[in-house]
């Protein structure tokens, strides 16, 4: 009987530990989140003609981060992928 105590003791602790740590791994993603939208704010809020230079800048370097993966994946065998123009 003690035994199984013990048992059933350390499985609640072990279920614990791991409930604290998912709570914890939860706030450091929501910090991480809001420090982002922190960052973000400035060139979100410019609105128009105000903002479109930093959006189109971010837009490009996207996309040509994109590209360059895709041909990089493809040099190397990784995958293929046949893109028509």
């Amino acid at each position: 009987m003690e035994n199984l105590h013990a048992k059933q003791t350390n499985v609640m602790r072990r279920k614990m530990e791991e409930a604290v740590l998912s709570t914890k791994r939860l706030k450091d993603v929501i910090e991480k989140q809001k420090a982002n939208k922190k960052v973000g704010k400035d060139i979100n809020d410019k609105s128009g003609l105000a903002g479109a230079a930093e959006r189109m800048r971010n837009f490009v370097t996207q996309v040509c981060n994109s590209v360059l993966l895709v041909g990089f994946l493809n040099k190397s065998g990784f995958f293929k992928i046949n893109i028509i123009f």
